[in-house]
């Protein structure tokens, strides 16, 4: 006969089994194979380690083959020795002895490798059955000491945290040298406990064993529906005097390491992870443990408090709390006999403090200054008749609260950090938060910077004024100021390459290069530069789990993800350090530097771009959120807005630091934009010539930056040109001749110019086949669309019939959308409404940011992008393109004037 479990004899188990089961599967027979391999000592120790994961599914979930691994537990897995090093195991194994060790690192690597699946639930009953699963609770729970750690007060109920009720000197020394003497004792049990070898290896045992297993974990958390039971297990703990399991992995969850006795707690994480696995999928468990971190929980609270109430009395800016209450009279005299009385009662040192706080400060307000000490308080009856002979005396406000009411209401943007804003420390620099990524757009998908900056569109003008301009009064100022721009452009690097590549785009050939740009998106949060530079020190310096620079911020930033601060340079920063300032943009581009790889050839042209991305992404519904995990669309105009502050600064220095062409590309592009409109428009223009070719183009890709640089450059109040009204047909014509244009409030004149160049842009763009900004992180993915209209609650404009969707909307019924042209053309917007959408937003956003952007009025920043955010919902929940239309202010435009740009805009 041979001895269960024993491996000399695994082969003549293996033939008497097939005596006694002839017929069944041969699978029953790679157990104990693969144990017999176990035993030799020419597997690697990793193939081993992959050996132990096999063995749960070589079972196949049969009872009796799980019954027969799990003996193999109990009779090779030693649990005082599962602590040994696998050094430690090959050196036992050289003396010859070693083979046991072996199996049992296997076997313990297959209980901790466990897999929560159902193949496995037969191999964990039976080893609970055999008593393997309490045989390792047991060595966790053995000489455990029966007292929390010292210094984890929370663990400790109130009453057992200080002893300080003893009248009597002599018996507290007493208490004091015992409490001492106990303590000491408590952090060598504990040191002890902690040093223990195989501890970690056990908790990992369970953490596996009990993951997702219903009687494992009920039984390691020792809850049963059995009274018997429960007075067996009782009995049995308290005659071992042991704790039981879950208060043992509590204790060391919430125990940290104590540095000054040089105390090291290396399993809590392990602790708390197994507490965690126990709670998984279990009513029961998931009560009992709940129960114990809510006790502690709110035993801290208490602690808490009680620190506060220490630290209120210790402030000095109420002056001696204690002796205020004494000293005055009146109402202060009462507070003073009910202080006196509750100090007579034996109560905690802390409540005493805190009773004496509150009533100085009570007394304070109550009382009258008077050099007389029995005055009597004067009631309504006395004053009465008194018969108002005697005059109040007017009451004496305590310094502290005269101090706060000096003090000025914060408002807008406050720092994260000390709370505070540019009112009350007007002298520190603020910053957003922001997240910044770099974007790559190849030129023939609409990325050309020589397209979207409008360099084509100013060297492709006529050199001389065009004759079917002269009409228009103010046509030639603009024009003249174009021709500055294009002079100032002619034979530059970046105009050379601009043309180049509009010319290849034309004929079809080349266009794949590559072009990049960064898009930056933000939280809404503001730091003081000098408040996240401590804090980036403190982060670096933590003692227990020190913080990179981001992660840190990342914190302060309501968990969501950043790597640049954007300094909040505004009218406001007056009082900054211009030192301060120039440090932080510094900073700030070094950061953009190496998003982007290289330095920006214009930091002036890189924000524009920053700002030109960040609009169009919210035009296109776009959410700004997959980028770092948070901002929303009011925090994001809050961003855009003081981007624009910091392009008007970066053009002023553009005209010093860098070229001069710079300065005067930005400023003259909307004046080339609007000649541009004009002269595709003339009756003189012939689109197929190569020149034509590329000015048609640039005008629909410049659209969006030609607006905003006339909103950055030219939005000042036009109060001297409120009478000057003036009506655009958008088939070109102006009914009217004017003044030239005043270079204020240029969006409010010619809007309806900037309106054809953004359909115009729909169009080029549709016929590219774009349908986002270009931003989005997995291009191409139609759940990105779907997933964005989802999370900004899109108005679905896919159902319904054409004719159906314009009979219904808003406009057909109130007449403010009019339009004289057949049903036929009418269906049209309807069918290119989903390729006009994003532009119409744009244009919407546009016209609410002119009116809320003027340069050196920036009060009431926060306000201007509720207001912008609002629009820009409003634009979202439009049913159809009617609504649309009216939301965006076009309410006097044909619907076929729109059709027919847009199909400009397409063949363009």
């Amino acid at each position: 006969h041979y001895v269960r479990g024993s491996f000399v004899n695994l082969r003549q188990q293996e033939e008497t089994s097939d005596e006694q089961q002839g017929g069944e599967d041969e699978d029953s027979r790679t157990l104990p194979l693969v144990l017999k391999s176990l035993h030799s000592t020419e597997l690697s120790p990793p193939l081993r380690k992959v050996i132990a994961k096999l063995l749960p599914f070589l079972t196949y979930g049969q009872v009796s083959q799980s019954r027969e691994l799990a003996s193999y537990f109990v009779q090779y897995v030693n649990v005082e020795s599962i602590g040994i090093s696998e050094g430690a195991l090959n050196s036992q194994s050289d003396s010859g002895g070693g083979n046991d060790s072996i199996l049992m690192n296997t076997f313990v690597e297959t209980a901790i490798n466990l897999p929560p699946v159902s193949v496995c639930d037969n191999l964990r009953n039976e080893l609970m059955k055999n008593g393997f699963v309490q045989k390792v609770r047991s060595f966790l729970t053995s000489d455990a000491p029966t007292r929390p750690p010292s210094w984890s007060p929370a663990l400790y109920p109130k009453k057992s945290v200080s002893s300080k009720t003893s009248k009597r000197a002599s018996s507290q020394r007493k208490k004091a040298s015992s409490e001492e003497g106990e303590e000491v004792q408590n952090k060598e049990e504990w040191r002890r406990y902690f040093d223990r070898p195989g501890s970690s290896q056990a908790f990992k045992i369970l953490t596996g064993l009990c993951s997702k297993h219903t009687l494992t974990q009920l039984l390691l958390s020792d809850i049963t529906n059995d009274e018997e039971d429960k007075t067996n297990q009782r009995q049995a703990g308290e005659a071992g005097n042991e704790l039981d399991l879950l208060t043992l992995c509590h204790w060391m969850e919430i125990t940290s390491d104590n540095t000054a006795s040089n105390i090291k707690n290396p399993n809590g994480i392990l602790a708390e992870t197994l507490l965690d696995a126990l709670k998984e999928d279990n009513v029961a468990t998931s009560d009992k443990i709940g129960a114990l971190r809510r006790k502690t929980r709110d035993r801290k609270k208490e602690l808490a408090e009680e620190r506060r109430n220490r630290a209120l009395v210790g402030m000095s800016a109420f002056g001696k709390l204690a002796g205020a209450a004494v000293e005055a009279g009146g109402a202060a005299a009462a507070s003073s006999a009910a202080l006196a009385s509750a100090n007579s009662i034996d109560a905690d040192e802390s409540s005493e403090s805190n009773r004496s706080m509150f009533a100085s400060m009570f007394s304070s307000l109550l009382t009258a200054p008077s050099s007389s000490s029995s005055q009597q308080p004067r009631t309504r009856a006395s004053a009465a008749a008194g018969g108002g002979s005697a005059v109040a005396e007017p009451k004496a406000q305590p310094a502290w609260m005269a101090e706060m009411e000096a003090m000025a209401d914060e408002t807008g943007a406050t720092c994260a950090v000390c709370q505070e804003g540019r009112t009350l420390q007007p002298s520190e620099l603020l910053g957003l938060y922001a997240y910044v990524k770099k974007v790559s757009l190849p030129s023939s998908q609409g990325g050309g910077k020589g397209d979207i900056d409008g360099t084509v569109v100013l060297l492709s003008l006529p050199t001389s004024f065009p004759s079917s301009l002269k009409s228009a009064g103010d046509a030639e100022a603009l024009f003249q100021k174009a021709r500055d721009a294009a002079k100032a452009l002619e034979g530059s690097s970046h105009a050379l390459s601009a043309m180049s590549s509009a010319a290849n785009s034309i004929t079809g050939s080349g266009g794949g290069r590559s072009n990049y740009y960064i898009t930056t998106v933000s939280a809404g949060n503001a730091i003081h530069i000098s408040c996240h530079k401590k804090a980036k020190a403190a982060d670096r310096n933590h003692p227990k789990a020190p913080k990179s620079e981001w992660e840190g911020a990342s914190l302060r930033n309501s968990r969501v993800t950043c790597n640049v601060i954007l300094p909040m340079v505004s009218s406001k920063t007056s009082k900054v350090p211009l030192v301060s300032v120039e440090t932080a943009l510094s900073d700030h581009n070094a950061i953009i530097a190496n998003t982007l790889g290289a330095r920006p050839k214009s930091i002036l042209w890189n924000c524009l771009h920053d700002v030109r991305f960040l609009l169009l992404r919210m035009a296109y519904g776009e959410a700004l959120n997959v980028d770092c995990g948070g901002g929303s669309s009011s925090s994001n105009f809050l961003l855009a807005l003081y981007q624009l502050y910091s392009a008007d600064m970066f053009a002023l220095n553009a005209e010093h630091d860098e070229s001069v062409e710079v300065s005067r590309h930005a400023r003259g592009l909307s004046a080339g934009f609007l000649v541009g409109v004009d002269v595709v428009d003339g009756p003189d223009f012939n689109r197929h010539e190569a020149r034509s070719k590329r000015l048609e183009r640039g005008v629909a890709d410049a659209a969006p930056m030609a607006a905003l640089c006339s909103i950055l450059f030219y939005n000042a109040d036009s109060k001297p040109y409120g009478n000057a009204k003036e009506t655009h047909d958008l088939s070109g014509s102006q009914q009217h001749e004017r003044k030239a244009p005043p270079p204020t409030r240029q969006w409010e004149l010619y809007k309806s110019k900037f309106l054809v160049g953004l359909i115009r842009c729909a169009g080029h763009r549709h016929s590219l086949g774009l349908t986002d900004s270009g931003c989005v992180t997995s291009r191409g993915i139609s759940t990105v669309r779907k997933n964005v209209e989802k999370s900004r609650s899109f108005a679905d404009w896919s159902g319904g019939s054409c004719d159906d969707a314009a009979a219904d909307s808003p406009s057909s019924s109130t007449g403010t959308a009019q339009t004289k042209v057949p049903s036929r053309r009418t269906s049209m917007i309807d069918e290119y409404s989903g390729a006009l959408r994003p532009m119409l937003t744009l244009y919407a956003v546009f016209n609410q940011l002119s009116k809320e952007f003027v340069l050196g009025e920036d009060d009431g920043t926060e306000e201007s992008s509720e207001r912008l955010a609002a629009k820009l919902e409003s634009c979202y929940k439009a049913e159809d393109i009617h609504e649309l239309l009216e939301i965006a202010e076009i309410n006097d435009v044909g619907h076929v004037v729109i059709c027919k740009y847009f199909e400009k805009g397409a063949t363009s």
